[in-house]
């Protein structure tokens, strides 16, 4: 299939109701019962408990660290912007997004840069850590999101993109053909490891710079009123 990546638009009956970020279009003879799929990317906070230490990679996928990451999926299937006021709105938009034949792939990073369950399914197919857990629908009451996770099982649905990019790739490519004028891979899904992983620890940095700018900013305020100066901390010092 022809694939291409677009940025998500509102639907039109929300038109301030972004529900995605990214949109992945393909053609209609893709085997699939989607015409597009719906990312939308969180990065989440890490699981800590007294029971179980930080995880830090797919091999440590466990019964909690899946209620962990899945449960940030399904803010994302309840629909964008939901408010104590309207939580009908956001069903409505998952609504409109199933009615064109969007599936709504939710893609869940977490510190460590551990995938969520569906974006592992997405980009690694159904044999990965994640995938002997699997939400159910019963358990969510509106109609919206029951009918969104069961898309995301559905046996047609559109996942495992990088093993088929690759066999496709080497279809009518010889081993030695780079893929991309970066000269750094030479399968599909090398490269997109490769991006992937720098535009996570981008991100991951970003917000810890912020994260710092702010303890700055904070204990330069508190700090004129305080006898004691930490440098290291004090935006006088940078």
């Amino acid at each position: 299939a022809m694939i291409y990546v677009v940025p998500a638009t509102a639907p039109s009956s929300f038109p301030s109701k972004r529900p995605g970020d990214v949109v992945i279009n393909f053609n209609h003879t893709a085997n699939t019962t989607t015409s597009k799929v719906l990312i939308d990317v969180r990065l989440t906070p890490p699981l800590l408990s007294a029971q179980e230490p930080p995880q830090m990679c797919s091999q440590h996928m466990t019964p909690a660290v899946f209620r962990h990451l899945s449960s940030f999926e399904l803010e994302k299937l309840r629909g964008p912007n939901r408010s104590s006021t309207n939580t009908n709105q956001g069903s409505q938009i998952i609504e409109e997004c199933l009615s064109l034949r969007y599936q709504i792939s939710p893609f869940i990073v977490d510190p460590f840069g551990l995938l969520g369950p569906i974006a592992a399914d997405l980009l690694l197919g159904p044999d990965t850590p994640a995938s002997k857990y699997q939400l159910d629908p019963s358990n969510y009451p509106a109609p919206s999101t029951q009918q969104a996770i069961q898309a995301l099982y559905h046996p047609n649905r559109f996942n495992d993109i990088l093993r088929i990019a690759d066999l496709k790739w080497k279809s009518n490519k010889n081993n030695n053909t780079w893929f991309t004028d970066s000269y750094k891979a030479t399968l599909p899904s090398q490269w997109a490891r490769q991006i992937l992983s720098c535009g996570i620890a981008k991100a991951l940095s970003s917000h810890v710079d912020n994260a710092f700018s702010v303890l700055r900013s904070h204990h330069h305020q508190s700090s004129y009123n305080s006898p004691t100066k930490f440098s290291r901390y004090s935006s006088d010092s940078l």
